[in-house]
């Protein structure tokens, strides 16, 4: 994966231009904006990233592999996944910045599938 396409992701999700179906719903490209994946809920950035059943195992499963690897526990508010940590001197921050660039842009194109966090 380049670091370009992560750059790009986080800069469409910092300015609001992920294309999500209540976006084309909105500009009458398509009928529905339903998530595709559960069916129950409006499809945005948000629910993708934050709301949709199968993320909150994802992310737990992500915040076991940070505390394995760096031996903090941590659990961030949905503010701090979304948006990325805020506190640049903070221990491991550009680490847990890039961890987290790269969680949110695999679960975005992996869909339904499970990512593994290979455990040390």
């Amino acid at each position: 994966m380049k670091i370009t396409k992560l750059i790009m992701f986080e800069f469409k999700i910092n300015h609001n231009i992920i294309y999500t179906k209540d976006k084309l719903k909105r500009a009458n490209i398509i009928a529905d904006d339903l998530c595709y994946l559960c069916k129950s809920e409006q499809h945005t950035i948000q629910h993708t990233l934050l709301k949709w059943s199968h993320v909150a195992l994802f992310w737990n499963e992500s915040f076991d592999w940070w505390s394995q690897v760096t031996s903090e526990n941590i659990q961030l508010p949905d503010s701090t996944i979304f948006d990325g940590p805020t506190n640049p001197l903070k221990r491991h921050h550009f680490t847990l910045s890039l961890a987290l660039l790269v969680a949110k842009y695999l679960k975005c194109n992996l869909n339904e599938q499970s990512l593994l966090f290979e455990k040390t």
